[in-house]
């Protein structure tokens, strides 16, 4: 498929993460078959290109992408962990919830995703007759909040309006709502106008 000479540029070691998706399906995995260190940001690259199908130069072909993702996942890229657990809260029909959990986990303690914190407080807020549920809930979100993360900041400001998890302090909910609403969050100046009604 290809010569000595061009094989050899696919040996690089410092491709940036767009130029890895300039290429087309034959030269990333010529990337992969060079086994160095981009070789799993190539395979969560190429998965997600033909899960996606916005490339040009790459035909859509979900479960094939898919497989990239989930092999690069498997030796430990991070961001393939993440893609594949978002891929599969929303695509599986029966998700495994304690392995998404695991992930989500795993995502948080080693990247800070505010989407991950997101999700965990979010999974953790609809459990909320559960034993501790609301607690967990409150921080995950409060996490996200510390990152600056405007979802995050909105919760917790419902949260404490709410007592949700959290002691309620109208003065703290006040705070987060109208730092949240100065950002355009629609839902928090709803949640202003609740509490000054």
């Amino acid at each position: 498929l290809y010569s000595s000479a061009a094989s050899d540029v696919y040996k690089r070691q410092d491709f940036t993460r767009g130029e890895l998706e300039n290429l087309n399906e034959a030269e990333l995995e010529a990337v992969i078959a060079a086994a160095h260190d981009n070789s799993n940001e190539a395979r969560l690259v190429l998965g997600r290109l033909l899960i996606e199908g916005t490339s040009e130069k790459i035909p859509k072909n979900e479960k094939k992408g898919f497989n990239w993702v989930k092999e690069a996942s498997k030796n430990g890229h991070l961001g393939a962990l993440e893609y594949r657990t978002y891929y599969e809260i929303r695509y599986d029909k029966q998700p495994n919830m304690k392995k998404l959990l695991t992930n989500l986990e795993t995502i948080v303690e080693k990247t800070k995703s505010t989407r991950a914190f997101n999700m965990l407080g979010e999974f953790n807020q609809v459990q909320d007759k559960k034993e501790g549920s609301k607690e967990e809930a409150a921080k995950y979100y409060s996490k996200s909040a510390d990152e600056g993360c405007q979802i995050g900041i909105h919760w917790m400001g419902v949260f404490y309006h709410l007592g949700f998890g959290v002691p309620k302090n109208l003065p703290k909910a006040v705070e987060l709502l109208t730092k949240s609403a100065k950002t355009g969050n629609g839902q928090s100046c709803y949640q202003l106008a609740i509490l000054y009604i």
